[in-house]
């Protein structure tokens, strides 16, 4: 049992990676059989896996099968419009900003982000809204992969906004975690486009590698 429970572990851990480097079509069905396969495991793993992304709503379950969620651009657009509410009902129950732990120059820049907002949303002791806003932020992980891109100046927005946190200026914060939505949500369409390559390419790759070999 302790085997299987660890088997089941590393391929959580495995598809969850994958989803955070947008290996999956978006909102297309995810092919458990080739995802198995791909992962040397069995297709029970493998389906254990995908029902607890599914329960964690990293996947959504359609009938049956499991599917990656849409990014469209209006699906992106709108993750980012909510991001921004979020961010803004965090900042209204900020109590001190948090020391900037663990944000890096040299890590990537959607990981440097994603510390960041997670500092703010923790810093109100809100486990309600510390739970909705870590699913936001999961599913734009791949969208903050590509920003740099299609943004300019990602690096030095950044920065910024982490300057104005660690000041305690939550005024100058807010404006430029707005600046900062606007700025994504004009880009989603770009981002969406992206994203849906990315997915096509490495699935390609995938299908490519489990071909068997003459």
């Amino acid at each position: 049992m302790d085997d299987e429970f660890q088997r089941v572990e590393t391929a959580y851990e495995s598809i969850k990676g994958m989803l955070r480097l947008g290996a999956f079509v978006p909102g297309a069905a995810i092919n458990l059989s080739a995802l198995a396969r791909h992962l040397s495991f069995s297709e029970e793993v493998a389906g254990y896996a995908l029902a607890r992304l599914a329960g964690e709503r990293l996947v959504e379950r359609v009938d049956d099968h499991i599917r990656t969620f849409s990014a469209s651009p209006s699906q992106v657009r709108q993750l980012y419009e909510w991001q921004v509410v979020l961010m803004g009902m965090a900042l209204n129950m900020a109590r001190d900003p948090l020391n900037l732990v663990g944000v890096r120059a040299e890590q990537r820049l959607a990981d440097r982000t994603e510390r960041l907002l997670q500092q703010i949303a923790t810093d109100t002791g809100n486990a309600v809204l510390m739970e909705v806003l870590a699913l936001n932020i999961e599913r734009l992980y791949v969208a903050r992969r590509l920003e740099n891109d299609i943004i300019e100046g990602c690096d030095e927005e950044l920065q910024t906004l982490c300057n104005a946190w660690a000041c305690g200026d939550l005024s100058a914060t807010r404006v430029k975690i707005e600046r900062y939505g606007r700025r994504r949500a004009a880009a989603a369409e770009a981002i969406s486009s992206l994203w849906t390559a990315m997915g096509d390419a490495q699935l390609s790759d995938r299908q490519a590698h489990l071909q068997p070999h003459s």
